[in-house]
């Protein structure tokens, strides 16, 4: 079935009879049994979905987890100067903020800093080192950053400094000689946890550093953190990273968590904290003090014990994230969405000197989630150019990025498979463009996406929602299941905010149901919603809602297919 967003769509293919294997031996419905097979959950995963279980420390005879620990212990018994540089994004910030209630606990010596984007740059670069070091520090301790740091590194062998590494992004031969280096992705005994940030990372460096100085503490409660980064770094919420999801929001006192419970008060939400609450409210309110200003503020707020103080940085922050889609909204509203889909290119590259390089990323993903293409977004910073890369299953846009180190067309660059940044010389802009759309022309485009199963409105019940929500908490590879239905129209449309749409769908007989789209309102499929008067099918996924203290269903609009596309 060929979608107006111009996607092939299909019915996810499974041996029925292993469905009703699961369904016996499980206990489960078909709604469970056929996201357990279409999502491969292995064993633990399918016996989490009844059991909580107990969050072990998986690292706890690494040696690199070992020596790291020992490392900052000695540094600490020794009362010697540590200093932690994070990245400024929710995950960098969350990780130096781990590590800070550590070292305030064990009243150690130290300092944090967070780069500046428009003055550092990205991660601990030789530039940032240098100046790091005046205020002479023993150990550095670099989180979220510092796998492609060798020359920073190197300075600090130099000087004869210390240092750890606790990250996650992608990482090449050869390492930084960091004197411990923590990192999933490179060659290792530990890669099979190449799906856990670094805030998952550092909370269990920590987590056996206090078992090794027997300590009684509980830094279990500070796993709502580690959940903040897991979400905005959209890491996959499976395995160990869905246990951690399930502990928090099982477990969550929300009104013990100052900075949670200030920010629902100001937007004046009464409800209980949800999954989506983390990516879609915290994370962007946090996110925007590294896109507009001084990310330090993030650190301050999450470890600061003064409520005057954190109530001044939360409104500043609330300030910072209203200007962001203000200018976000602008800046998407001067994109050639109409010219970009003649063009065709498998790579969508956008340059413009005027664009906030802040912001980038965010408008990169909008791209990319837009016209399902890997999407950079090119822009000037001083005497030099900043991008910012998003992309799409098989289009590994953090491997491009390091080819184009490689041959000199980038200063620098990093990043993952799925998003990545970099600065590059105006003199290399029109070889790197050629670069990538070489390197994507090459990568066959994954151009079937499936849906779980057909379903009607009927069905959409509080006995449906109740089955669909033992898989939940739903995100990034445990995505809220895709479902089909036939014969809607759309009634009761309006727009939200001049950017999201809100209509009720209504079939046959007359149910209705309220529905949500959060598709730019340039695309066809929102135009479809505004102006189709027409049966259509609809592709979407469910998510309960409560309103007035009532729960309810709500259905997303992904895409939208016209009866005659469906062969």
């Amino acid at each position: 079935m060929i979608s107006v967003s111009g996607k092939y769509w299909e019915e996810e293919k499974f041996n029925e009879r292993i469905i009703e294997k699961i369904k016996i031996e499980k206990n489960f419905n078909d709604l469970i049994a056929r996201q357990i097979l279409s999502k491969k959950f292995d064993n633990e995963e399918i016996y989490s979905i009844n059991k909580q279980l107990d969050l072990t420390n998986p690292f706890f005879k690494n040696n690199d987890f070992i020596k790291g620990a020992e490392l900052l212990d000695d540094t600490i018994n020794n009362n010697k100067r540590i200093c932690i540089i994070g990245d400024y994004d929710v995950d960098g910030c969350v990780s130096t903020s781990l590590i800070v209630k550590l070292l305030e606990i064990t009243k150690s010596s130290f300092f944090y800093y967070i780069p500046n984007r428009f003055i550092d740059g990205y991660g601990s670069s030789l530039k940032l080192i240098k100046k790091i070091i005046i205020k002479k520090p023993d150990l550095v301790i670099m989180v979220d950053n510092g796998s492609s740091s060798n020359e920073a590194i190197e300075y600090l062998n130099k000087n004869k400094i210390k240092s750890i590494i606790i990250d996650h992004h992608e990482i090449y031969s050869p390492y930084p000689k960091a004197s411990v280096l923590i990192n999933p992705k490179k060659r290792g005994n530990y890669n099979e946890y190449d799906y856990f940030c670094s805030g998952v990372l550092t909370y269990f460096f920590i987590d056996l550093l206090l078992k090794k100085r027997k300590t009684k503490l509980d830094f279990s409660k500070n796993l709502y953190l580690v959940l903040l980064s897991i979400i905005s770094d959209v890491m996959p919420l499976r395995k160990i990273n869905r246990h951690i999801a399930n502990i928090v929001l099982n477990n969550i006192d929300i009104d013990k968590i100052y900075f949670f419970k200030k920010i629902f008060e100001i937007k004046k939400i009464q409800k209980p904290l949800e999954i989506d609450d983390f990516g879609f409210l915290f994370g962007p309110i946090i996110n925007s003090a590294g896109r507009l200003d001084d990310p330090n503020i993030i650190v301050d707020v999450l470890t600061s014990k003064d409520k005057t103080s954190i109530n001044k940085i939360i409104e500043k922050l609330i300030a910072l994230n209203e200007k962001r889609k203000k200018i976000e909204h602008i800046l998407l509203k001067k994109i050639n969405f109409k010219k970009i889909e003649k063009e065709n290119e498998p790579i969508i590259i956008i340059k413009d000197d005027n664009m906030n390089e802040g912001l980038i990323g965010i408008i990169s993903s909008k791209i990319t989630n837009h016209f399902n293409k890997p999407s950079v977004i090119i822009t000037k910073s001083g005497h030099i150019y900043k991008g910012s890369a998003r992309s799409i299953n098989n289009y590994p846009i953090g491997e491009f990025i390091k080819g184009a180190l490689d041959m000199k067309l980038l200063e620098s660059g990093g990043g993952h498979n799925l998003a990545a940044g970099f600065s590059i010389k105006k003199i290399n802009l029109i070889k790197f463009k050629k670069f990538l759309i070489n390197s994507c022309s090459k990568k066959k485009k994954l151009s079937k996406f499936t849906f779980l199963t057909k379903i009607s409105l009927s069905a959409l019940n509080k006995k449906f929602i109740l089955e669909y929500n033992k898989l939940k908490p739903y995100g990034a590879s445990n995505l809220a299941p895709y479902f089909f239905i036939e014969q809607i129209k759309f009634t009761k449309i309006k727009i939200i905010n001049k950017r999201f749409i809100s209509c009720f769908l209504k079939n046959k007989s007359g149910k209705l149901i309220q529905a949500i789209s959060f598709n730019l309102l340039e695309s066809n499929l929102s135009q479809n919603i505004l102006y189709n008067k027409n049966e259509v099918g609809l592709i979407i996924q469910l998510k309960e809602k409560l309103w007035n203290g009532r729960k309810d269903i709500q259905v997303i609009i992904i895409d939208i297919i016209h009866p005659s596309n469906k062969a």
